[in-house]
């Protein structure tokens, strides 16, 4: 399993784009509640799908780099049998979306019809 994870190196551009994602939540958490409270009828349907989306994004990543770092560790020998790497930041951040989006909304089975129209699946 070590073998697959040889091609995933964390390097200067992670901690880089971790950071970059950190600064993207804040300022988004922040315009949210901005715009909340503006008189302009925006909504907050988007910016919490895309708030909720960096948040997963960022454990996503995380928790990819932990599997990276500890890859011998026998949770993660047993969890992760096959040749494909078994965490996907992507589908972390599909994840955060719709389970901020569920919290700000408090919509239960529209949010999986939703989610399930904007993955196309």
């Amino acid at each position: 399993m070590t073998k697959v994870y040889q091609n995933y190196p964390a390097g200067p551009s992670l901690s880089t784009a971790m950071v970059l994602l950190a600064i993207a939540l804040i300022l988004k958490l922040i315009l949210t509640v901005f715009t909340f409270g503006i008189k302009v009828p925006t909504g907050l349907f988007i910016p919490s799908l895309a708030a909720g989306a960096i948040m997963g994004r960022m454990l996503g990543i995380a928790t990819e780099q932990l599997v990276v770092a500890y890859a011998s560790h026998p949770f993660i020998v047993k969890m992760c049998k096959s040749s494909q790497p078994c965490i996907n930041p992507g589908l972390y951040a599909m994840v955060g979306a719709a389970a901020t989006l569920g919290g700000v909304t408090r919509m239960t089975i529209s949010l999986v019809v939703v989610m399930l129209e904007l993955t196309g699946g």
